[in-house]
């Protein structure tokens, strides 16, 4: 059992990394596309 020990620290931090480098990401398409949706209303305006 020490080898679980060894290993879940180490497995948590690497899916806490993973899920915040997908929570920036998606946060980053989203204002990505926030931006070009307004601008796309600008030209046509």
């Amino acid at each position: 059992m020490k080898n679980v020990d060894f290993w879940k620290p180490k497995l948590i931090r690497a899916v806490q990394e993973l899920y915040q480098v997908s929570k920036t990401d998606l946060v980053e398409q989203d204002v990505n596309c926030k931006i070009q949706f307004d601008e796309e209303e600008n030209n046509q305006g």
